[in-house]
């Protein structure tokens, strides 16, 4: 009898793990750009704890949920995937009130309703939601945990389009799960040209650039170059200006790699900048020494490539159609 409620034990354990592992359904490798879930109420974001949905403060790590269609259903029907674990997705729990993260299975409990809600007006670049599930309708709420706890947590109750089921994200996303928008933008990238002594550097374009069109799908990971325009006077071992490679006057640096997805405005893409860097720092640009590559101050990874901005071509992640 041991040996076999040992057996049943491994075979229901290998098929756990098996279902985590197993790549999601055809429908799920569509999915919208990612995003945070910001509570409009109290300001915290939708994670995924260890064994159910919690919120924290808001930071400037990547968005982690994407909304990803559910076959034949209605429009705003989705799947929510937690982006850190590809092969999850939110799902009601067996318990009233109870929402955690689990293996995709397309199932009832995991899909979502995804409707405009608004009761408090959302911060410029984003837009309002409520989440209500298609097996219980209702929505996902917040509560502060009564003192002496401290924290926000989630739980599922009746939909009442108040300010605490109101979640907030970013305009792209939102554009996207109404069918407004149907294609991001492909972006322009640049590389280091020459890395001088002296902490000097030539960045510009390259046979891969395109500067009309944008040359490397949102769905990509790349640094962002950073400028800090300072006004700074040409150093003797930089060449004298021309129309293609002018002195920038400022000082540039990288982030980490950063999902296209995420630069759906240039604001967006400046404040990456101002957040990695501090005041003052934006996306550098391709004109900002007259056109197709700049020097600069500042020492930089050589044969990466970086997201750079363009203002009178449509060659950007955020010029979707």
């Amino acid at each position: 009898m041991i040996h076999r409620i040992n057996w049943l034990a491994t075979v229901s354990t290998f098929a756990i793990l098996l279902t985590w592992a197993l790549p999601l359904p055809a429908h799920a490798d569509n999915p919208g750009p990612p995003t945070l879930l910001t509570n409009a109420f109290y300001g915290r974001c939708m994670v995924s704890g260890a064994r159910e949905i919690v919120t924290r403060n808001c930071t400037v790590d990547p968005e982690n949920w994407e909304f990803v269609p559910v076959p034949a259903g209605p429009a705003y029907r989705k799947f929510i995937r937690w982006k850190l674990l590809p092969s999850g997705c939110l799902e009601r729990g067996p318990f009233d009130g109870e929402t955690f993260v689990n293996a995709c299975n397309g199932g009832i409990r995991q899909q979502w309703d995804v409707m405009a809600s608004e009761p408090s007006q959302p911060p410029a670049g984003q837009r309002g939601i409520q989440i209500q599930n298609a097996d219980t309708r209702e929505c996902i709420d917040t509560r502060r945990l009564p003192w002496p706890a401290t924290g926000v947590i989630t739980y599922l109750y009746t939909c009442a389009g108040s300010i605490h089921q109101q979640w907030n994200i970013n305009d792209l996303s939102f554009l996207m799960l109404h069918g407004e928008v149907t294609e991001i933008h492909k972006g322009m990238t640049w590389t280091v040209r020459e890395q001088r002594a002296g902490n000097i550097v030539h960045v510009g374009s390259d046979s891969f650039t395109n500067p009309y069109e944008g040359d490397t799908h949102p769905s990509e990971y790349r640094r962002v170059l950073c400028i800090l325009r300072q006004g700074q006077n040409r150093p003797p071992n930089v060449p004298a200006p021309n129309p293609y490679n002018g002195w920038s006057g400022g000082t540039v640096k990288t982030t980490v790699p950063i999902h296209g997805n995420q630069l759906f405005t240039r604001a967006v893409a400046d404040q990456i900048c101002v957040n990695s860097f501090g005041f003052g720092w934006t996306i550098a640009t391709f004109h900002d020494g007259g056109g197709w590559s700049f020097w600069a101050l500042g020492t930089l990874p050589i044969g990466e490539r970086f997201w750079v901005a363009i203002a009178d071509q449509p060659a950007n992640p955020w010029n979707y159609p």
